[in-house]
């Protein structure tokens, strides 16, 4: 990708970069746009049908608050509850007088709703009374015997309504034909009497007179009618089946919105909980707003194509200014470079500046190398004078003289072990020995000084790895190590100790541990070992002369590491490269 867009042309690229961060955030605005205005135009949709849903939530507002007043005037009438209480001893002429009062009574609460029926079931009632007053077995024949709702009716006290949709027939005994009717039912308590169950029924289709000009296919119309003991459904309109109708408003009713429907909603002010309810199908509200998305996108596009006339036109004016200075830059990077490079050649004046700017780097970078060598050279210089302090030939030359007129063997021993160490520490000049020989020139030294301090309790353990025995190391590393550990570390225990050398691989680098069991050191003390000794000090260099040796020539990476404890011996970890 990015090699294609170097083949571009500078305004080009320019054009791209206005045309990524203008369109990019037009783009996202508009799709939030979008979804804000997707919600507002099927909004505008289901408002055009909340009428059918206020109305049918008017209508049964009215119709239940009417029914409920009535029901109170019934129960609230005291020559019906004097009537009611003596319903199983009435006379002749206390029965006429009876049917005329449930007459009256039922005529006074009739005289707006001439479909409106209503009945008395005294519970000690054994006959009827007119058209109005039944025996309450009349009323629970109408019940199958695993019905619920006969029950739910007879357990309720005065006071307590209960609303049901029921099929049945309220004409002269029952003998008409059977329909959907809405039915509230309550409870007359009379202390000294009977008491009575008050039923109040009506047709569903005067209760909900309102019908939608032009249904909708596959919406669903109804009542939601929401009451403690027994909820229902009253199907207004709907295709489906009546069970899959009323689960789907219950759904509703619950979530508050059902996937792949639209829902309108309206409560009834006279039944708490209850709602009016039409769910429209979202197939119908996405084909009524799918104009207004057509026509936002087709300005989206008209948009878009606007944007990218005026990046191009952007960049256009944009480059010719810059092209100008992007010549003057190439013509001072020329001056600069004595020699021509192959970005003569380049046909972008961008890319012949980063040519140019690269033969610059290019230069600096051969110039710092240079320095390097010149560094290095002095530094190997100073290696050398610091290792000139290890090369005693005067003092090899006078052991060898004076070990021939020396007649004790174990002198001769020491005097032999002193020339051999010198012999390996002058290595004809050399500044690198390999790592046995370094480990034989420690040996000499810890055979010299057994026999100056007569350290005959004192133990000594070598071991290296055969793989590194013959890599090459700077020499006279581990002697001052050594006898750091044998003043400081092992001879102030009096009696006993062990030296142990180990030398070994670990990845490309050589590791070699010189670890003692004696008196140990502080931290501070350690770390002071490893820094420059203060002006004047006579002692503390050898540990100090190892380190600046190994990070002199091998890098700053690489040197000592001490790990020491008072009481529990030293441990110096010689880490160099191997080579």
């Amino acid at each position: 990708m990015r090699k294609k867009l170097r083949k571009l042309s500078y305004s080009h690229r320019i054009a791209l970069t206005i045309l990524l961060f203008t369109l990019l955030p037009c783009i996202l605005l508009e799709a939030v746009y979008l979804r804000n205005a997707r919600s507002d135009w099927s909004r505008a949709v289901l408002l055009a049908h909340q009428n059918e849903v206020d109305s049918n939530a008017l209508l049964l507002s009215a119709t239940v608050g009417s029914l409920q007043s009535k029901m109170n005037y019934v129960l609230n009438s005291a020559s019906v509850r004097s009537s009611i209480a003596q319903v199983n001893r009435l006379s002749l002429v206390q029965a006429l007088d009876f049917i005329t009062v449930l007459n009256e009574t039922e005529a006074s609460i009739t005289a707006d709703s001439p479909h409106l029926t209503v009945r008395w079931y005294p519970y000690l009632c054994t006959r009827p009374y007119g058209n109005y007053c039944y025996p309450l077995r009349q009323f629970t024949e109408e019940f199958s015997a695993a019905d619920p709702c006969c029950q739910e009716i007879l357990s309720l006290h005065e006071g307590q309504f209960l609303w049901m949709e029921r099929e049945l027939s309220r004409e002269m005994n029952n003998s008409g034909a059977l329909e959907k009717r809405l039915c509230l039912y309550t409870r007359m308590t009379n202390l000294n009497g009977s008491d009575c169950l008050l039923e109040f029924t009506l047709p569903l289709s005067d209760t909900l007179a309102f019908h939608p000009l032009d249904p909708v296919p596959g919406s669903l119309s109804a009542i939601y009618f929401d009451q403690e003991s027994a909820p229902f459904v009253i199907l207004l309109d709907s295709s489906l089946k009546v069970e899959e109708a009323e689960e789907l408003v219950v759904r509703c009713r619950k979530a508050g919105q059902l996937p792949g429907y639209h829902a309108v909603t309206t409560p009834i002010q006279n039944a708490a909980g209850s709602q009016a309810l039409l769910l429209l199908p979202s197939s119908y509200v996405n084909r009524l707003t799918r104009p207004y998305t057509v026509s936002f996108v087709l300005i989206s596009l008209l948009s878009a194509v606007f944007i990218i006339g005026a990046s191009y036109l952007t960049s256009h004016l944009l480059t010719k200014r810059i092209l100008h200075t992007v010549n003057d830059i190439n013509n001072d990077l020329n001056r600069i470079l004595l020699t021509p490079g192959n970005e003569e050649d380049s046909q972008d004046d961008i890319r012949r500046i980063s040519l140019g700017v690269r033969r610059l780097v290019q230069n600096t970078q051969e110039y710092c190398a240079r320095l390097e060598r010149y560094e290095a050279e002095a530094l190997r210089m100073e290696l050398e004078l610091l290792q000139a302090r290890f090369n005693p030939h005067l003092l090899y030359n006078s052991l060898s003289a004076i070990r021939y007129q020396v007649k004790n063997p174990a002198v001769i021993s020491s005097i032999d072990s002193l020339c051999h160490y010198y012999r390996i520490v002058l290595n004809n000049g050399n500044l690198f020995l390999p790592l046995k020989e370094e480990f034989d020139m420690v040996k000499e030294y810890l055979a010299i000084e057994k026999f100056a301090y007569q350290l005959t309790d004192i133990q000594y353990v070598f071991h290296m790895e055969e793989a590194i025995a013959e890599c090459a190391i700077i020499k006279h590393l581990l002697q001052p190590i050594v006898e750091n550990a044998l003043k400081h570390g092992i001879r102030p225990l009096k009696s006993g100790g062990c030296l142990k050398l180990h030398a070994f691989l670990d990845k490309d680098c050589i590791c070699i541990c010189v670890a003692d069991n004696g008196v140990g050191m502080s931290v501070e003390a350690a770390q002071k070992l490893l820094a420059a000794p203060e002006p004047g000090a006579s002692h503390g260099y050898g540990i100090y002369n190892v380190q600046q040796r190994i990070q002199v020539y091998y890098g700053m990476e690489y040197g000592l590491t001490i790990d020491s404890r008072p009481g529990e011996g030293t441990t110096v970890l010689v880490r160099i490269p191997r080579r």
